[in-house]
């Protein structure tokens, strides 16, 4: 399974993107990534589903974590602003690149999990517009 993540508006503390899953209606998602010096570089990854044994005690236990060389603990996790996430991406059902603001990333989870149901790898595709 492929997941892509095209990214369209571009700041100096964060970058926003369209999400595309298979099965996630409304869509795409929109997304929030850290800026320039930390967000995920364009390519393809890995991405798996921790293990909620081993993460116990984690922030996101069961998330989709990012395999993305010289980095560890990328994940996919809700968040609303550019400070709630270091490196990772949050997505949400809308964003207002004037606050900035993803809008609704708690029901973006659930429906990004929901789809994702019986998923435990998929390739993610990171391209700039």
């Amino acid at each position: 399974m492929e997941v892509k993540l095209t990214r369209k508006w571009y700041a100096d503390r964060w970058t926003g993107g369209l999400l595309y899953v298979l099965g996630i209606e409304p869509g795409p998602l929109f997304t929030m990534e850290p800026g320039p010096d930390k967000r995920i570089p364009e390519g393809e990854y890995h991405v798996f589903r921790r293990d909620p044994v081993k993460y116990k005690g984690a922030h996101y236990p069961d998330a989709f974590e990012i395999v993305v060389p010289g980095r560890v603990a990328v994940l996919f996790h809700q968040g609303a602003v550019p400070s709630h996430t270091k490196a990772c991406i949050m997505p949400g059902f809308g964003l207002n690149v004037h606050t900035p603001m993803l809008e609704h990333s708690s029901a973006a989870m659930k429906a990004f999990y929901t789809a994702l149901e019986g998923v435990n790898e998929f390739t993610l595709i990171v391209r700039d517009a």
